[in-house]
């Protein structure tokens, strides 16, 4: 096995191919699901993460500087404990929070749907924080093709889950009596944001049980990874099990920036669905999530900065100049792959994720700013996290969100992106319709640019001396002519 992390073209290829799966899955969720099932899927996997980044409060985002530090045997017991201990803490929460205020007229069995769903998003907790622990080791062991592989992989397993459950409804190559021709429904009343297979059978329940398979899989197969190749051993013979005390401080204080920065790109969500419905929810969970897939060339430069500057200790000139080339090659394709984007037609993206997300590149194109600025940033914030400066991105994070709060909360009378539908959609240009929910729908965009600005802004005035913006163009030309050789 070669002990080298592959360099970033490589990791940006991998990253490339995951955000692809991962965008066709969730376009199959949507086009199956409709905006109101995709919105209510993401309320639950979003505060399934944020229990997660809970549970990461000890080691968590540090748990790589950590390890590069002491042997595995020392760190990471802590970590799966600490781990356990906040899901069973966040399953009762959910109980009296989720299961018991939605309860109905059903008796609380193991057949109550809420129960169902609370008990598979505990399981998925446990396979997605297991896996969160095991990256770390993968990253600073400088294995990181192995680890975009295996989250390759967890996209196909994805995928998979959802071919057989779509096959079980409707039985395409091996019909079954009890299978759903939905096609054949008459008379069936779909609810608004809704579709026929949301309403017989593909709802959050059957994602959740996709989810598990599948994360399940790639936790098992990490763990086979790691064990043969003796990741968990100390070649030292430390016999020593206490964990370090760096543990608990580097952990918390990485894990607070974490969580602020978590909160900054997903709280909208959060707002959308208390104040507009499941359905406008889906629709800006949609525009997020093409905001993700934009977002890999940023996370896989700063993921190899990071890695590397674990590994081989921290040389300031010698990062400093590697940080300046992957900002503006960062910021370079990022915006590029904006303005691909922004010249593909309106219809485009009702025909990819189907007709109930009218109104998403509308959505897309009011928060693209932010992606421009966030595709800049990541980079930074991946060269901080590698020197321990996690106050520096507390800093960040805590303005940027401050800024989102007080500028979302200031602004009222949004509405959601579908409203345009009613208002003879398709005969506006795209700058029309963006004008007209200018007066809603603009101002509180606006706020997440602005708090995304503002974490760009902080994130370079934390490094702004240690960038070398100088012979950049020249170091561009040489990576191409060595990309091209």
């Amino acid at each position: 096995m070669k002990d080298h992390d592959g360099g970033p073209i490589k990791t940006f290829g991998w990253q490339l191919a995951k955000a692809v799966l991962a965008a066709v899955v969730v376009i199959v969720y949507s086009r199956v699901m409709g905006a109101y099932g995709r919105g209510s899927l993401s309320i639950l996997l979003l505060n399934l993460q944020m229990v997660l980044m809970i549970s990461e409060l000890v080691a968590g985002g540090a748990l790589a500087n950590v390890l590069s530090q002491y042997p595995a045997k020392r760190i990471l017991p802590t970590a799966w404990i600490f781990l356990l201990l906040v899901l069973i803490l966040g399953y009762c929460v959910g109980w009296f929070q989720y299961v018991l205020p939605n309860q109905g007229d059903l008796p609380l069995d193991f057949d109550h749907p809420h129960i169902i769903n609370l008990n598979l998003l505990f399981f998925q907790g446990v396979f997605l924080g297991s896996l969160a622990i095991q990256y770390n080791v993968y990253q600073v062991k400088g294995w990181v093709q192995q680890r975009n592989k295996l989250q390759v992989m967890l996209e196909v397993f994805k995928l998979l889950g959802i071919a057989f459950c779509l096959e079980a409804i409707h039985g395409y190559l091996f019909p079954r009596i009890d299978a759903i021709d939905l096609s054949a429904v008459q008379g069936v009343e779909v609810p608004v944001g809704q579709t026929l297979d949301y309403i017989h059978g593909f709802d959050e329940t059957a994602v959740l049980w996709i989810l598990v398979y599948a994360s399940g899989l790639a936790c098992v197969g990490s763990l086979v990874y790691l064990w043969k190749h003796h990741a968990f051993t100390d070649s030292n013979h430390n016999r020593t099990w206490h964990p370090p005390t760096n543990l608990f401080r580097s952990g918390a204080m990485s894990q607070i920036g974490h969580i602020l920065l978590f909160l900054l790109y997903r709280m909208p969500l959060w707002w959308m669905a208390n104040e507009f419905g499941n359905a406008a929810t889906g629709v800006l969970a949609n525009a997020l999530l093409m905001a993700d897939t934009l977002w890999i060339f940023g996370n896989s430069f700063g993921t190899i900065l990071h890695s590397r500057m674990l590994r081989w200790g921290v040389h300031k000139k010698k990062f400093a100049r590697l940080l300046s080339l992957y900002v503006v090659i960062s910021g370079l394709g990022t915006l590029a792959a904006i303005v691909v984007l922004m010249l593909l037609p309106p219809d485009f993206f009702v025909w990819i994720f189907g007709d109930t997300f009218g109104g998403l590149k509308e959505a897309f194109v009011l928060i693209s700013p932010a992606v421009l600025f966030l595709g800049l940033s990541a980079p930074m914030g991946h060269y901080l996290h590698a020197q321990n400066r996690f106050k520096a991105l507390i800093l960040s994070y805590g303005l940027s969100l401050l800024v989102l709060i007080l500028c979302w909360k200031g602004m009222d009378g949004f509405v959601s992106p579908g409203a345009i539908e009613s208002y003879g959609r398709e005969s506006m240009g795209l700058m029309d319709r963006i004008m007209w929910v200018a007066p809603q729908q603009f101002r509180r965009m606006m706020a997440v640019n602005l708090s995304f600005f503002v974490l760009l802004l902080c994130n370079y005035l934390q490094v702004r001396k240690e960038i070398k913006w100088k012979g950049i163009l020249l170091s561009i030309r040489r990576l191409l002519r060595r990309s091209l050789a």
